[in-house]
Protein backbone atom coordinates (compact mmCIF):
# COMPACT_ATOMS: atom_id res chain seq x y z
CA UNK A 1 0.00 0.00 0.00
CA UNK A 2 1.27 3.34 -1.02
CA UNK A 3 2.15 6.48 1.50
CA UNK A 4 -1.40 7.85 -0.36
CA UNK A 5 -3.61 5.14 0.01
CA UNK A 6 -2.69 5.05 3.53
CA UNK A 7 -3.22 8.38 4.42
CA UNK A 8 -6.28 8.58 2.16
CA UNK A 9 -7.54 5.46 4.15
CA UNK A 10 -6.69 6.81 7.42
CA UNK A 11 -8.85 9.99 6.85
CA UNK A 12 -11.58 7.57 5.52
CA UNK A 13 -11.61 5.52 9.39
CA UNK A 14 -10.57 2.80 7.13
CA UNK A 15 -6.98 2.15 8.35
CA UNK A 16 -5.46 -0.77 8.53
CA UNK A 17 -5.82 -3.20 12.02
CA UNK A 18 -2.51 -2.68 14.25
CA UNK A 19 -1.91 0.84 12.35
CA UNK A 20 -0.98 4.25 14.71
CA UNK A 21 -3.38 6.11 15.78
CA UNK A 22 -2.85 9.57 16.89
CA UNK A 23 -3.53 9.34 20.97
CA UNK A 24 -7.04 10.75 21.73
CA UNK A 25 -8.72 12.25 25.18
CA UNK A 26 -11.36 9.49 25.79
CA UNK A 27 -13.69 9.58 28.85
CA UNK A 28 -13.20 6.24 31.29
CA UNK A 29 -16.19 3.91 31.39
CA UNK A 30 -15.76 3.29 35.30
CA UNK A 31 -14.93 6.62 36.65
CA UNK A 32 -15.44 9.04 33.87
CA UNK A 33 -12.25 11.27 34.24
CA UNK A 34 -10.40 11.70 31.02
CA UNK A 35 -7.42 9.95 29.86
CA UNK A 36 -5.28 9.96 27.00
CA UNK A 37 -6.43 6.46 24.89
CA UNK A 38 -3.55 4.79 22.94
CA UNK A 39 -6.40 2.91 20.36
CA UNK A 40 -9.42 3.04 19.49
CA UNK A 41 -11.14 0.64 21.76
CA UNK A 42 -9.38 1.76 24.50
CA UNK A 43 -12.23 2.66 26.65
CA UNK A 44 -10.99 2.35 30.86
CA UNK A 45 -8.35 3.93 31.87
CA UNK A 46 -4.59 2.14 33.59
CA UNK A 47 -5.55 3.51 36.71
CA UNK A 48 -9.22 1.71 36.95
CA UNK A 49 -7.54 -1.64 35.29
CA UNK A 50 -4.86 -1.58 37.94
CA UNK A 51 -7.60 -1.85 40.94
CA UNK A 52 -7.88 -5.08 41.91
CA UNK A 53 -12.20 -5.02 41.30
CA UNK A 54 -11.25 -5.11 37.24
CA UNK A 55 -8.10 -7.27 37.68
CA UNK A 56 -9.81 -9.84 39.58
CA UNK A 57 -13.07 -10.22 37.00
CA UNK A 58 -15.57 -8.87 39.44
CA UNK A 59 -18.90 -7.69 38.55
CA UNK A 60 -20.19 -4.03 39.50
CA UNK A 61 -23.11 -4.50 42.20
CA UNK A 62 -26.31 -3.39 40.94
CA UNK A 63 -28.63 -1.31 43.43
Amino acid sequence: MTEDRAYLDKQRGMAAPGAAEDPKSRQCLKCRKQFPSEWAGQRVCARCKNRSEWRSGALPRSY
